[in-house]
């Protein structure tokens, strides 16, 4: 046990001290971190599609950014790089995405108790009524050992959703149908008007599409349509526009890139696990999700992006 403590408190020094020798050198370069659940305590990526940094461990991870890092919106995260002189902190912007209910409970005290300022990418799927998507009724069913074979062929929890998603917008919203029936009422999903409104007040909004499709999946009409379908919504509740975009899966390209710059969105992000600089195309910028991997592993996630990224 003692041993073991040892090497966690070794390991965390180590990746703080090479993330400060980031911040010694002139490189103009930012993070953005990925959260998507906080729980009460964390999940198991061995079996989860979605799983959750505990809460303990979020608060922690929190204080260490402001260590480590020069906070700042994720709207001004390239500016923030882009201007970055030698031996100030690097900039880091914090994300979350999707509708969880811990958003507001375990997330918003969090955030400020540390005095951190993220950004939120919502759907607002949930605003009317709440109904899970596909991904949260697959993981009740899976948790219940209810088998879904028949619907979704064989193989783990994993293959399954990765066929899901690469589905066609059809396709999956057959399956989405099919595996909410089967999955019954009590699955916990969605943040209510309110519970936007009040992330609304402290934080900042993104979109992250009404209907959580993979945009490389999508025709070009489909893929303007996914862009436009739900933003007036989330931004009436909200009371602000959501000029920012986090691409649903985390998947883009030059396409999906095009289409959300003749969509208005002033930058947009995908699950890249990439530092971002001035040369960075403000509608592709990466961002990183350590997940549920203890705090030294957390640091030295962002300290490989860090030291993989080369933005001039």
């Amino acid at each position: 046990m003692i041993a073991r403590r040892a090497r966690t408190v070794a390991g965390v020094a180590v990746a703080a001290l090479r993330l400060l020798g980031h911040a010694a050198s002139s490189r103009r370069l930012g993070l953005v971190v990925l959260y998507h659940r906080i729980e009460p305590q964390p999940g198991d990526p061995a079996r989860e599609l979605v799983p959750a940094v505990g809460a303990a461990a979020f608060a922690r991870e929190l204080r260490w950014l402001r260590r480590l890092f020069r906070v700042v919106p994720a709207a001004g995260i390239l500016d923030a790089a882009a201007t970055r002189r030698r031996g100030r902190r690097i900039p880091v912007a914090v994300t979350f995405d999707d509708e969880w209910p811990t958003h507001s409970t375990l997330a918003l005290p969090a955030l400020g108790r540390a005095g951190v300022r993220a950004t939120f990418f919502l759907t607002g799927a949930h605003l009317e009524r709440s109904t899970p998507f596909w991904w949260e009724a697959l993981q009740h069913l899976t948790d219940a050992g209810v088998p879904t074979e028949e619907l979704l062929g064989p193989g783990d929890l994993f293959a399954r959703a990765a066929r899901v998603t690469a589905a066609t917008p059809s396709e999956r919203a057959a399956t989405s149908v099919a595996l909410r029936a089967l999955a019954g009422p009590g699955v916990r999903c969605g943040m209510t008007a309110d519970d936007v409104r009040a992330v609304a007040r402290e934080h900042d909004l993104g979109f992250h599409t009404a209907r959580h499709d993979a945009l490389t999946t999508l025709a070009p009409d489909e893929l303007e349509r996914a862009l436009a379908d739900g933003r007036p919504e989330l931004e009436a509740v909200a009371g602000r526009p959501a000029r920012l975009l986090a691409y649903p899966h985390g998947a883009a390209g030059p396409g999906e890139a095009a289409a959300v710059a003749r969509a208005g969105f002033a930058l947009a992000f995908t699950t890249h696990a990439s530092a971002c600089g001035p040369g960075t195309p403000p509608a592709l910028v990466g961002r990183v999700e350590p997940g549920p991997v203890g705090l030294a592993g957390y640091l030295r996630a962002l300290e490989h992006c860090l030291r993989a990224g080369r933005p001039q």
